[in-house]
């Protein structure tokens, strides 16, 4: 019997790219949560609670997720991911109340959830076990692009300039759901059907308990829960902290640009400037005597032009630091 083709990487590469849309899609929105709030007048305590809503709806779904990929397909989890972190951007910049703002970010942090265990599944099933390792180091480099670009451009639309930090942050939260909507161009028949039909014929179901004391999982979820809420923390408390030590987010209009560029060219125009050397006039007259052409003998320092038997002074260009008019004596 032939044995059957192994897939190629290109499932690799488009599961990089869509995971670095959606990453920076979710990085981009956190801090503009936390901004929107701000503008709504959230004060530390409630900016506290929408950041632990996004994790209460995958803190129960997590599991039965986790049973669904087990016993099924990974594929579908990763456009229904996307579509709940777009629609939760989308509608958290829509929102008027932190009630809706913390809902909305709830439903963004279950998107994120079902991206990343769909993700995670495909690359596991897919991937021959000599390649699981590096499949999983190039998976990871589209959550580190994502974290990487996403704050950056979230920073660039935020602008509390004129009291727009409620139109910005708003702004924000739409591109980013745009930007999560790109990543679906990336999954079309992602999953091969190898690797959905191997999962059929999956292991009975384990208790959660029986996983816990298996040996080096609890380690791994302690260093995991330490890592991410510190991530979250400093995600969430960010703005707050700068808004309360005067740290705008900088203005992207080009007006602000163009003021500080007429402000350093009126200051070029009025400064003073230096007298000239005796080494720069000589300078200029030599070269002005070496450029002087014939017949141009009333080109000349004095505004009066010579008379025969009156002897003519030297030709010279003035240099631009002695164009000053000097005090006769």
């Amino acid at each position: 019997m032939p044995a059957e083709p192994r897939p190629g990487r290109g499932w690799l590469l488009r599961l990089v790219i869509a995971f670095a849309f959606a990453q920076g899609a979710v990085s981009m929105a956190r801090p503009a949560v936390s901004y929107r709030a701000l503008s709504l007048g959230a004060d530390e305590r409630a900016i506290g609670v929408i950041a632990g809503v996004y994790a209460l709806l995958p803190l129960f779904a997590a599991v039965p997720l986790g049973r669904r990929t087990d016993h099924g397909r990974c594929a579908p989890l990763l456009p229904a991911g996307v579509l709940l972190i777009g629609g939760g951007c989308a509608l958290s910049g829509t929102s008027g109340s932190l009630a809706a703002l913390a809902a909305w970010s709830g439903v963004m942090g279950l998107g994120h959830l079902c991206f990343v265990i769909g993700a995670q599944s495909l690359v596991a099933r897919q991937s021959v076990p000599a390649e699981q390792d590096r499949n999983f180091g190039h998976f990871t480099i589209g959550a580190s692009l994502g974290q990487l670009v996403g704050p950056i451009a979230a920073g660039y639309l935020i602008s509390e300039r004129d009291g727009a930090m409620a139109r910005t942050s708003a702004l924000a939260l739409l591109v980013s759901a745009a930007v999560a909507a790109v990543s679906l161009t990336s999954l079309w028949r992602i999953e091969h059907r190898r690797a959905a039909g191997s999962s059929r014929g999956a292991a009975p179901k384990v208790p959660v308990g029986s996983i816990l004391r298996t040996r080096g999982v609890p380690a791994g979820i302690f260093i995991s829960l330490a890592v991410l809420s510190a991530t979250d923390i400093l995600t969430a408390y960010l703005p707050v902290v700068g808004e309360h030590r005067g740290i705008a987010p900088p203005p992207r209009e080009g007006a602000g640009r163009t003021r500080c560029c007429a402000k350093r060219a009126e200051g070029t125009r009025t400064r003073p400037r230096p007298a000239p050397s005796a080494r720069c006039r000589r300078s200029r007259r030599a070269r002005a005597r070496r450029r002087r052409p014939a017949g141009c003998w009333w080109r000349r320092t004095s505004p009066r032009r010579s008379c025969p038997g009156r002897r003519r002074r030297p030709w010279r260009r003035r240099c631009a630091a002695s164009r000053r008019p000097r005090p006769r004596p």
